[in-house]
């Protein structure tokens, strides 16, 4: 009987990697996102879709984004053959979504969500263009979204603390919204502020 053994090991990938101050880098490239950020719906012209007969809503807004602040080291790597750069991002206050809306009887007011504590991670690519480095946002991931609620403005107390209880007696329906909107949203803000 004949045994054949084989050891595989992992070879560190290799890349160029520019001599950059990476957290001044990263810094400044954080210092341009707003503390709030509204998103365009799909047709500019028209502010408000219609969602149900009479009951129509606005662009979507991130609000609160001034308060995440860079955490921990800024780590640079490679990454398919290129440098990249991870970072941390946490919390100081709440992080809101809100939706204005507006109903055929006269009243409006403002649709949101809030989470209190938020941390996340921002993946970088980096390129040179023209002898200068630059951060490309790549990646949106949330690390940990917790104490969120719901309120609904200009309906009145009682549709307000129904909501707000929804968002108690169904907290997972909640950190689902945030868990699937707030990466892609804060993406799509990253992508914009760097053209």
């Amino acid at each position: 009987m004949c045994f054949l053994a084989a050891t595989v090991v992992a070879i560190p990938e290799k890349c160029h990697i520019p001599d950059e101050d990476w957290e001044e880098l990263v810094d400044q490239f954080l210092a341009k996102i707003p503390n709030e950020y509204t998103f365009p719906g799909p047709n500019e012209a028209t502010k408000h879709n219609e969602v149900l007969a009479g009951f129509t809503v606005g662009d979507m807004s991130l609000s609160g984004l001034s308060y995440l602040k860079r955490y921990g080291t800024v780590r640079v790597y490679c990454k398919n053959g290129k440098p990249h750069v991870d970072i941390s991002m946490g919390s100081q206050a709440p992080v809101k979504m809100s939706i204005p809306w507006k109903y055929c009887g006269g009243k409006s007011g403002l649709l949101g969500t809030q989470a209190n504590h938020v941390k996340i991670c921002i993946g970088f690519d980096v390129e040179e263009v023209g002898g200068k480095v630059a951060l490309k946002p790549v990646r949106v991931s949330p690390k940990w979204i917790e104490s969120m609620d719901i309120k609904v403005d200009g309906a009145g107390d009682v549709v307000n603390t129904v909501a707000h209880l929804m968002g108690k007696l169904m907290p997972a329906f909640v950190k689902d919204f945030w868990i699937e909107n707030l990466p892609w949203r804060m993406h799509k803000m990253l992508e914009q502020i760097t053209k």
